[in-house]
């Protein structure tokens, strides 16, 4: 019972629900987790106690299993999504988030021996310590020790949904309010005439209070503003550096299973040569080169065959996979227009889970799909596909041709204003130049019509009813070279 109840975090879970007063909770289990499903459900409302709380759970997401369905959610009127399992990370939901991370049995000493062996003479080295969401709540225990021993080993943080701290302060502020407003009532209905004035300069102090919250929550964000600016942030993670470039110059060490799909888009992101993998799952530990795991360089190489082919594609479907319009929206517009300044034609699907089944529907009309998804939606198996199947930053690669291939794919590609701006402002000056042919066209037409019109022969006329009715006459007869009533000049 107690390992079960630590597995799943039941009282963290209780804690997070009754902190934002939540009714309808949401359940979200990928499909190994679905069989403790309804076990999870048991000890939730043993612990909470409460009958009018109630629980729905999501057995077939409509988005990929790592993301947050928050179209399942609004469709039963959901106000609090727990989400089970490995997790991307890429949610943007308004209503509140708990991830559940399923821990694994990881031996905090075997993980530093390890270390001891791989950097026995570099000690001092830069490295930047990546993990996956199974590790996370033994990883601070482990950096510091670590930390003791490398003094230049920094670790990344998961970057978890803020709305989780935000609606618990929500929460207790209106606790208070509710509080402060019961007791002034009760002085209202005993001392209405007396504490008149009193109530007044309570009401000013209240203001004033208020005003130096509010100025605090500026100060506050303000500080979020500056250490998001600080900080970048990619696959769910905050890396520990301000500029991505920083990154060449330390070594990448991943913690977690080596097929781990985050993994994965970091190698393709970074570079797979600059990683070394530590699976904490294995009984004998030591690391190991990402190029050498998976054949990386095979599969990048088929990708490059699929940018090859984009560039001859004439119809692309750009097909929305996730539930984040404000991204979506984003990177949709710059698609259609890099589409467009290629003279090619687009079409916008919009499809949760992406399968061969769906995006066969499609294929008599359109030659290519480009997937918007999360972090993890590339498909590298396509034997299923009809079509070659990109992801954003593959088709920018095969139609932008201010850009060239460094080997690497973006998985966390995400045009900016500026790069939306320059693509408009070519099409712009291509449809200036077609209006300037159109205008040099119809003058070079305006000349043949009035020059047509000033000459004397315009050709073989028909002039029917024109000429006068005359007898059939005979004509000539004889070879072309002499008829028969020619003088012979010889």
């Amino acid at each position: 019972m107690e390992n079960f109840d630590e597995q799943f975090s039941i009282t963290k879970t209780v804690e997070f629900i009754q902190k934002n007063k939540s009714t309808r909770v949401i359940l979200q289990l990928p499909p190994k987790l679905l069989q403790f499903s309804s076990k999870i459900e048991k000890h939730l409302k043993k612990a909470l106690k409460n009958d009018k709380i109630s629980f729905f759970i999501l057995a077939g997401a409509s988005t990929r299993h790592c993301c947050v369905d928050t179209v399942s959610s609004a469709r039963v009127f959901g106000d609090l999504i727990v989400h089970y399992g490995h997790s991307c990370l890429s949610s943007t939901a308004q209503i509140p988030i708990l991830n559940i991370f399923i821990p694994t049995k990881i031996s905090i000493q075997n993980i530093i021996s390890a270390f001891e062996t791989e950097f026995s003479t570099q000690k001092t080295k830069q490295m930047i310590l990546f993990y996956s969401t199974e590790v996370e709540n033994s990883i601070s225990g482990l950096y510091l020790q670590l930390n003791k021993t490398f003094p230049n080993l920094k670790r990344t943080l998961l970057n978890l949904p803020k709305n989780e701290k935000e609606k618990v302060k929500k929460f207790e502020q209106k606790q208070e309010q509710e509080q402060e407003q019961e007791q002034e009532q009760e002085q209202e209905q005993e001392q209405e005439k007396e504490q008149e004035q009193e109530k007044e300069q309570e009401k000013e102090k209240a203001k004033e209070e208020e005003k130096e919250q509010e100025k605090e929550k500026e100060k506050e964000k303000e500080k979020e503003k500056e250490k998001e600016k600080e900080n970048l942030k990619i696959f769910g993670r905050v890396l520990p550096i301000t500029d991505i470039t920083q990154l060449s110059k330390n070594q990448l060490i991943w913690l977690g299973s080596s097929t781990n799909p985050t993994l994965f888009s970091l190698a393709l992101t970074f570079g797979a040569e600059n990683f070394l993998v530590l699976d904490p799952e294995k009984e004998y530990l030591e690391f190991e080169k990402m190029e050498r795991m998976q054949p990386m360089r095979r599969i990048l190489m088929k990708r490059y065959a699929l940018i090859e082919k984009a560039k001859k594609s004439e119809n692309i479907g750009i097909v929305v996979g996730t539930t984040n319009p404000k991204k979506d929206l984003q990177i949709v517009k710059y698609l259609q227009l890099l589409i467009k300044n290629s003279k090619k034609k687009s079409q916008v699907i919009s499809m949760g889970v992406v399968k061969s089944l769906k995006l066969g529907n499609f294929v008599h009309d359109l030659d290519l799909f480009v997937v918007i998804g999360c972090n993890e939606s590339l498909i590298l198996d396509q034997s299923d596909y009809y079509r070659p199947v990109l992801v954003p930053d593959e088709l920018d690669l095969a139609l932008n041709h201010d850009r060239e291939w460094d080997g690497t794919i973006n998985l966390n590609f995400y045009p900016n204003h500026d790069m939306i701006a320059n693509l408009e402002k070519k099409l712009k000056q291509s449809f200036d130049l077609i209006l300037i042919e159109q205008q040099n066209q119809k003058q070079i037409e305006n000349l043949i019509i009035s020059r047509s019109e000033t000459r004397s022969f315009k050709g073989l006329e028909t002039r029917l009813g024109e000429n006068k009715v005359t007898k059939i006459e005979e004509g000539l007869s004889g070879r072309a070279s002499q008829y028969q009533d020619e003088i012979d000049l010889n």
